[in-house]
């Protein structure tokens, strides 16, 4: 499946990656901070970013790690970004 990946508010920005249904929202998540040189993923606990989707003409919602982007509710032509979660607690 093609997806775009929305990297910042200019489109120019924009890329197409073409993904396998299987791909677990994790690896996607940690190719996606190393090509955008995020802070490196750890582990699933140390995520600091968050996976979300959104369909042509939908809302943006979150991709949780464990799933496989197929069933995830993306599909061709959906889009994909990063954001960062934000904490209450001191680090």
């Amino acid at each position: 499946m093609i997806v775009t990946v929305c990297k910042g508010r200019d489109q120019a920005e924009w890329f197409d990656i073409d993904l396998s249904p299987e791909t677990k929202a994790f690896d996607l998540l940690r190719l996606l901070q190393h090509e955008f040189a995020y802070q490196p993923l750890i582990d699933e606990e140390s995520v600091r970013y968050i996976l979300e989707g959104r369909l042509p003409e939908g809302p943006w919602f979150q991709i949780p790690n464990p799933s496989e982007v197929g069933d995830s509710g993306l599909m061709e032509g959906s889009f994909v970004r990063i954001q960062r979660t934000y904490s209450t607690i001191d680090e």
